[in-house]
């Protein structure tokens, strides 16, 4: 009888949830950012230990950790600017500035711009990133 009042009530309340309830959350954005990330720090550890590093950075030369996959991001030097950047969504794009506190050198093109708007006047991107991707800007001094 115990046993069967038991049963009763365990069905009872798992009726009461419904399988939404029980989905996992969807992480997808915050791997993706993590992997900008990692992809980012890596790209700055090479070109700011050796000075003499121009124009396209290739994946070849930089030393990633085990396992790491680079999930298509770019890093290319203009002038005295490292621009790492690639395809992103909205939700990774708000991810990694998340992830590194809203640092002012994390953000998306929009409109040809940096966004959001840090400096005055406002920070105008190189054409061969495109619009709406996951930008970090680095100023390179010596």
């Amino acid at each position: 009888m115990k046993m069967f009042l038991f049963l009763a009530i365990a069905v009872m309340l798992l009726s009461i949830y419904s399988p939404k309830d029980f989905k996992e959350a969807d992480t997808s954005a915050e791997v993706k950012a993590l992997n900008f990330l990692v992809y980012r720090k890596n790209v700055m550890d090479y070109v700011f230990g050796n000075n003499s590093v121009t124009g396209v950075i290739q994946d070849k030369d930089i030393e990633f950790p085990s396992g790491f996959v680079n999930q298509n991001w770019k890093a290319q030097i203009q002038g005295d600017v490292l621009y790492i950047y690639g395809k992103a969504t909205k939700e990774e794009t708000a991810q990694a500035q998340k992830q590194t506190m809203y640092s002012h050198s994390v953000g998306s093109k929009k409109n040809g711009l940096f966004y959001p708007h840090y400096a005055t006047p406002p920070t105008v991107l190189p054409g061969f990133i495109d619009e709406g991707d996951l930008v970090s800007i680095l100023e390179i001094t010596e």
